[in-house]
This record gives structure tokens, C-alpha cells and sequence, in this order.
């Protein structure tokens, strides 16, 4: 008789490149028959998903302006058209993970703000209307954090940037048992921020060198 949870559990596929821009931007492509086979191809193959999303992107491109998609595609993988693609697409990545994270910043600063004055009994306004400021900052702090994490697991680890957000808010419940009068949330997350486009520069950087790219990002 098998041991309970001997069974090895079969790893759910990372989907996240079959973006809701990337379907919208594909709808008139439905009955497409070359880019339906492409999509199958580079859904079934072992790729990363950043080279899926990368891939499909440029699928896509070539097929709204009428170009015939190769059969064997993964072999132009060093063609002029995909490099061209590949630095538009991760140097949009970067600035969608660069906007994401500033926003997620800003939001973080509304919601941490609000739990400070909470603690010491002293609202900007009242509760009822910091606390909506708070829940609207919040809201946003997820949508952003949520774009930025997905991005990042295109080229990488997620669980780095996960981290360091985690100790920034850790961080930041600390410097306010310490300093009482006054709201280090800024610095915290800004700072957070910063580190984590830093990293998420290395490792595009990283990526486009594992996977032989001639390519040269923007230094921004």
C-alpha cells in the first residue's frame, strides 16, 4: 500500500506570460491557424516563462502585420526580428516593473501611515476618512505588487522580491516603535524599491546572457 502523499504532485504550469493584454491584443487572431499552432508549440514547450512571453509577443506582432510564422520556431530564436522584439518587450517589462513599483511604493506609504496615526491616536483628518485613504492605498499597493511580482517571475526569482518587501515592512514597524515622531515609511519603501529595480536589472541582464541574446538594454 502506497504512503500517504508518496504520490509526486505534478507542478501547476506558470501561465502568467498568457497575459489579458496579450489576449486582447489577439482577438482578431482566434481563427489565425499559424498562430494558433505557434501558440501550442511554445505552450507545450519546456521554456521559461519569460522566453514564452517574450515568444509569443513576437508571434503575435508577426502575424497582426501578415508575416508568415516559421514552423520550426524555436530555431529563430536569433533572427533580427525576434532580437528587435526581445529588447521592445523586456525594456516595456522594465518600465511596467519601474511604474508598478512606484506606485506600490506611494501605497504602501498611505497604508503604513494610517496604521501609525492609528497607534498614536492622531488622524490627518478623521478615521473614517484616513481609513478610506488607507483602503484605496491598499487596493492599489496589490494591483501593482501583483504586476510587479509577475514580471519579475519572468526573469527570475519572485521569492527575492517578496522578501525584501516583507523586511521593508518589518523594517518600518520597528523605526516606528523608535521614532515616534516621525514617519520613516517613505525611506523605507523608496529604499526597497530601489534595490529591487536594481535587482530586477541584474537579472534581465542575466537572462538575455543564458539565453545568448544579442541584445543591449537602455541604461535606465
Amino acid at each position: 500500500m502506497a504512503l500517504f502523499g508518496s504520490k509526486t504532485r505534478k507542478e501547476k504550469p506558470d501561465t502568467s506570460w498568457n497575459t489579458k493584454a496579450l489576449i486582447r491584443k489577439t482577438e482578431s487572431l482566434a481563427d489565425d491557424t499559424q498562430f494558433s499552432n505557434a501558440f501550442s508549440q511554445i505552450e507545450r514547450s519546456p521554456e521559461s516563462a519569460g522566453m514564452k512571453h517574450l515568444l509569443i509577443n513576437w508571434v503575435a506582432d508577426e502575424r497582426l502585420d501578415g508575416r508568415k510564422v516559421p514552423d520550426k520556431l524555436f530555431s529563430r530564436k536569433k533572427s533580427l526580428s525576434f532580437r528587435e522584439s526581445v529588447k521592445r518587450y523586456m525594456t516595456e517589462d522594465r518600465g511596467t516593473f519601474r511604474i508598478s513599483g512606484i506606485v506600490a511604493a506611494f501605497s504602501m506609504v498611505l497604508v503604513c501611515s494610517f496604521f501609525r496615526n492609528w497607534m498614536m491616536d492622531s488622524y490627518l483628518v478623521n478615521f473614517s476618512v484616513d481609513a478610506i485613504v488607507a483602503a484605496i492605498g491598499a487596493g492599489l499597493a496589490l494591483i501593482n505588487l501583483r504586476t510587479q511580482f509577475m514580471i519579475a517571475g519572468w526573469y527570475g526569482k519572485v521569492l527575492d522580491y517578496e522578501l525584501t518587501d516583507g523586511v521593508a515592512l518589518l523594517l518600518w514597524f520597528m523605526l516606528t516603535q523608535v521614532f515616534h515622531g516621525f514617519d520613516t515609511s517613505i525611506l523605507v519603501f523608496l529604499a526597497a524599491y530601489i534595490f529591487n529595480l536594481v535587482r530586477f536589472r541584474k537579472a534581465q541582464n542575466k537572462f538575455i546572457e543564458e539565453n545568448h541574446f544579442d541584445v543591449t538594454l537602455p541604461k535606465r
